[in-house]
């Protein structure tokens, strides 16, 4: 069948798929997408049975064909902090490397009060100090056409949906990180704290 045809084709040329086969991959994992974006909007506006209430069709559609990426910083300049969080939960394997630069995108206006609960929190473990990491949800388990070897064959060339978070703002590509450390974060709260005193010079939400 054509998930075995995946497993056995991760030559460079494409394996034995077809191109109808390709294109068939492609469809179900924009389907699978889709399927995830409807769960996760669901989650934003408070469950199955909020969302049959408060479903907005046009904003759906815009939104499942969204860059992830782009969601979340809308959601951080909106200060939609619930909005962040969901998809901190359940989109960190397409968000979490960027959260410093996410986060950078609140207003600074907005105190970290509001949203202390996205920001990075450490504890000793072994005796070294660590960032605590995010705690992820799924909504599904991984189908076949998502993993590595599949998306290499119908799409070799991924699209990097970080480019619009630092094309406008390359300064904060050095906060990007798998694996965010301690003397990361370290800079980036000093250096958030200068901005939210300089921009709203509100020094008590700086404090």
């Amino acid at each position: 069948d054509l998930e075995a045809l995946v497993a056995t084709g991760k030559r460079e040329d494409g394996g034995r798929l077809t191109l109808e086969q390709k294109e068939l991959c492609r469809c179900r994992l924009k389907l699978l997408t889709y399927l995830d974006r409807l769960a996760t909007y669901e989650e934003i506006l408070g469950g199955p049975h909020a969302a049959e209430q408060n479903y907005d069709a046009e904003f759906f559609r815009k939104f499942r064909n969204q860059n992830i990426v782009l969601s979340a910083i809308t959601y951080a300049r909106e200060s939609n902090v619930r909005g962040l969080e969901i998809l901190f939960t359940y989109h960190g394997s397409d968000l979490l490397r960027y959260r410093l630069p996410v986060l950078s995108n609140f207003p600074e206006t907005t105190s970290p009060h509001e949203y202390s609960f996205l920001l990075p929190e450490a504890c000793y473990r072994e005796n070294a100090l660590e960032i605590v990491p995010w705690s992820e949800k799924k909504h599904r388990e991984e189908d076949w056409c998502e993993g590595s070897a599949c998306k290499l064959i119908i799409d070799p060339v991924l699209q990097d949906e970080s480019e619009i978070l630092f094309d406008s703002q390359p300064e904060l590509l050095k906060y990007r990180a798998t694996d965010i450390s301690i003397n990361l974060v370290t800079n980036w709260y000093w250096k958030r704290a200068e901005e939210i005193e300089n921009y709203s010079m509100q020094v008590n939400t700086r404090v």
